[in-house]
């Protein structure tokens, strides 16, 4: 059996969400350095993460028995939060001033998002299609003059799209469940991909640190925050890869890292 990738690189387990964020950056940086190989190997590496995350998030809600949600719901239920926070984000780009649109905005906001825009992503399957359902009705009655004003006429499609597919979603069989086995080798997939574009980096830029730095600091500031989180005996928590914000912990939290010999210094 052949050693791990992983095994070599140190520094600590990142749940799939800081990987997913890192990658982001360094795939960012490796386009503006116009270096192909690397933006190449970064899509690979989050094309498998954001596989091994969405096995995470149907494995979370199948333990956690609060849902009745068959079919594509996590996906789905993810793209409604997401239409919902960028409607909310549109909204704030318009409250700066004190004017009417200002008005409008602030008050959609506290409307559509009165927990904050977190809690958007962290309700159940049934009450995320309810309030999409009930928000959809208020778009089109006393939410209307708030859309028009603001823009959001094309997240309104989209969210009129993806609803009625998430309620139908909802009464499908249930799938069959998930094993602890099944996540483990999703997630060993994901720090595999996400160990060959950093030891890539190393390898291509090993005479030059500053170039090292610039495609590395957001993984540096992402394992310094875990190494925190260990030093302090807590579990890592996940962010959302789009955002780099704190939600809910992920089955990585808590696992020990995988360190490389002492002779292999990242930082």
């Amino acid at each position: 059996m052949h050693d791990l990738l992983r095994s070599y690189l140190k520094g600590r387990l990142l749940p799939t969400g800081r990987r997913l964020f890192a990658l982001e950056a360094i795939a960012k940086a490796a386009q503006n350095l116009n270096d192909q190989a690397l933006v190449s190997r970064c899509l690979e590496a989050q094309r498998l993460n954001r596989k091994t995350r969405r096995i995470e998030m149907i494995y979370r809600s199948q333990r956690s028995q609060r849902s009745k949600a068959r079919g594509n719901s996590v996906q789905l239920d993810a793209e409604i939060g997401t239409i919902l926070s960028a409607m909310c984000s549109v909204a704030e780009g318009h409250s700066f001033s004190s004017d009417a649109v200002a008005e409008l905005a602030t008050e959609f906001v506290v409307e559509v998002a009165p927990d904050g825009r977190a809690a958007l992503t962290r309700q159940n399957f049934e009450t995320q299609l309810a309030d999409a359902e009930a928000l959809l009705d208020r778009f089109d009655s006393d939410l209307a003059p708030h859309i028009s004003e603001l823009g959001l006429e094309r997240h309104l499609k989209q969210l009129r799209e993806v609803v009625p597919r998430f309620a139908r979603e909802l009464a499908h069989e249930a799938p069959r469940k998930l094993s602890h086995e099944e996540v483990q080798a999703a997630q060993a997939m994901g720090r595999e991909a996400f160990a060959s574009v950093i030891f890539l980096v190393l390898g291509t830029y090993a005479d030059d640190a500053d170039t090292r730095q610039l495609l590395l600091s957001e993984y540096h500031r992402q394992d310094r925050f875990a190494a925190e989180s260990y030093r302090r005996h807590r579990s890592v928590t996940d962010v959302d890869p789009h955002t780099g914000d704190d939600i809910a912990s992920s089955p990585d939290a808590g696992e020990p890292a995988v360190l490389s010999p002492p002779h292999e210094q990242l930082h």
